[in-house]
């Protein structure tokens, strides 16, 4: 299961999906982080190397474990920010 202690260990992670610039938003937060840390950085990166992409802003990925619970992060401006919802589409018409 995705907790605290284990969301930032990317060993956990079974697969990374990427959505590009404003393609996704992510709903029903149960966490933000600072995305300019030093650990929001390092997060990103990772991510977005599991996903085979640069960082960008207003971007999400998809995250499934290897029990395949899905949790969806938006990094978007300075915050990232963990949900269980996912709305995908051209959103920001």
């Amino acid at each position: 299961m995705f907790d605290r202690e284990n969301i930032f260990e990317i060993d956990f992670y079974s697969s990374v999906k990427f959505y590009p610039y404003r393609t996704a938003q992510v709903y029903d937060l149960f966490f933000v982080m600072n995305r300019e840390t030093d650990t929001g950085k390092e997060f990103e990166k990772k991510l977005s190397e599991m996903a085979g992409v640069h960082p960008d802003n207003h971007t999400v990925y998809t995250i499934t474990n290897d029990m395949g619970q899905k949790i969806h992060v938006w990094c978007s401006d300075g915050d990232i920010r963990f949900g269980s919802k996912i709305t995908v589409g051209d959103l920001w018409l």
